[in-house]
């Protein structure tokens, strides 16, 4: 028997440990393009292509309490008003009970989340550039 336990995940960005995050997908990546394409000739003969754009998009939903959106702020802040780059960092999502590994050694935050405010304590969306996404699909591990 398997046990999924999301708290067994780990997002790290920059050497920062990301904590807070909200109910339902907290996590997400997509990527940017497929790893292969095709073509087809009006003969029927099929050509395939292979991308080699490995960007991809992390989004990840905290609380609006968390902590972590402060140090995500101070990110983007330091990126858009420093010099070029200073807001690349790395980026993982790992699973230390199974084998799941999401990294990016060029990591940065895309723009700043849209607020909105409810009765309740709400969330926040931020979405991260992956410029070398490298993902492991691994497995859960078993009891």
């Amino acid at each position: 028997m398997r046990t999924y336990d999301p708290k067994n995940y780990d997002l790290i960005i920059g050497d920062r440990l990301i904590t807070g995050f909200g109910e339902g997908t907290f996590i997400s990546i997509s990527s940017e393009s497929p790893g292969f394409s095709d073509k087809v000739g009006v003969d029927g003969e099929v050509v395939r292509t292979r991308s080699h754009d490995r960007r991809a998009t992390l989004t990840i939903t905290l609380m609006a309490s968390s902590e972590a959106n402060d140090f995500l702020s101070a990110l983007y802040a330091q990126d858009r008003d420093g010099a070029n780059g200073e807001g690349v960092v790395s980026a993982s999502v790992v699973n230390r009970e199974g084998s799941d590994e999401y990294r990016a050694s060029q990591a940065w935050i895309m723009d700043d989340p849209d607020p909105s405010f409810e009765a309740e304590v709400g969330e926040r969306e931020w979405q991260i550039r992956l410029a070398d996404y490298r993902p492991i699909h691994g497995s859960i591990p078993s009891a």
